[in-house]
């Protein structure tokens, strides 16, 4: 612990201590001034050890994070290296989510199986994409000629020129993984509709 804390302690201390005697003398002369007096010294012994407490709190926090951990996020203060490798961590990170986005619609357009999916409903979610692509959550029916047909729902990126054509009994076109019904992705450009961005 840092010396600013115990001193705000012993100055919380002090100053509870001339609260009470000032209460009990709050009818004599001097009452009113040891309270405000212990007020004063309260307050500031509680922003003096809180300050304290959390300076070191954060001084631990930056001993113990490096990049890409969460205390790690506490070195941007003094550390603009560490600001830099705590935002590329993060880059990382959603670059990741996004390839493994556009690694399954590459594996299904080459691997998957073509099925027909009629659109049952489609619930635009008011959330984008980075690139401007709107949210949406379908619900389809899928048809397969190797499976019996089955319902499906999923959230899939649509391109904002093809908003306007989802609409219930829309037909489209849709990749399937060969082993998994579940895995599933909608063949935009097949389905005449521009692909997402």
């Amino acid at each position: 612990m840092k010396l600013g804390f115990w001193i705000g302690l012993a100055l919380n201390g002090l100053g509870a201590v001339l609260l009470v005697i000032g209460i009990f003398l709050v009818l004599e002369p001097i009452g009113m001034p040891l309270i405000l007096i212990s007020i004063v010294l309260m307050i500031g012994g509680t922003f003096l050890s809180i300050g304290s407490s959390m300076s070191s709190s954060f001084g631990w926090m930056n001993r113990a994070g490096g990049a890409g951990s969460p205390a790690g996020a506490f070195r941007w203060v003094n550390d603009p290296a560490g600001q830099m490798n705590a935002s590329m961590a993060m880059g990382a990170q959603m670059m990741g989510a996004m390839n493994g986005v556009s690694d399954k619609r590459t594996r299904l357009a080459q691997t998957g199986v073509s099925g027909d999916a009629t659109l049952v409903q489609a619930r635009n979610t008011g959330l984008t994409t980075g690139t401007g692509s709107a949210l949406v959550d379908l619900d389809l029916n899928v048809t397969l000629t190797t499976r019996p047909a089955y319902s499906f729902s999923l959230r899939e990126a649509v391109h904002p020129n093809a908003l306007a054509h989802l609409v219930p009994g829309k037909a489209l076109n849709v990749k399937v993984d060969p082993t998994n019904n579940l895995d599933l992705i909608i063949d935009w450009t097949g389905s005449g509709l521009a692909t997402p961005i």
